[in-house]
């Protein structure tokens, strides 16, 4: 390995750990919200279908990406989201 590949490689590691940390440390300062008061949940499940997408990580070149929303019985929701990759 060349002195030249190494150097690069230890900057993308030392990238990567100060990203990590200034980010993980940015969720400790959120601010809190209310909670939306007589939120119905049973209209909220069903199939919600994604109509307009923003590129993530998470789900790189997904397309027809549902969120099947259901209401569980301690009074909570589930989503379980679907979707096929162009890849």
């Amino acid at each position: 390995m060349s002195i030249r590949v190494f150097v690069v490689c230890l900057c993308a590691v030392l990238t990567c750990r100060v990203v990590g940390a200034s980010s993980s440390q940015s969720f400790k300062n959120c601010p809190t919200k209310p909670v939306q008061a007589n939120f119905n949940f049973t209209r909220f499940q069903g199939l919600w279908y994604e109509l307009r997408r923003q590129p993530n990580a998470f789900e790189p070149d997904s397309v027809c990406v549902t969120g099947d929303v259901a209401v569980t019985p301690q009074g909570g929701l589930t989503i379980v989201n679907r979707w096929y990759n162009t890849v």
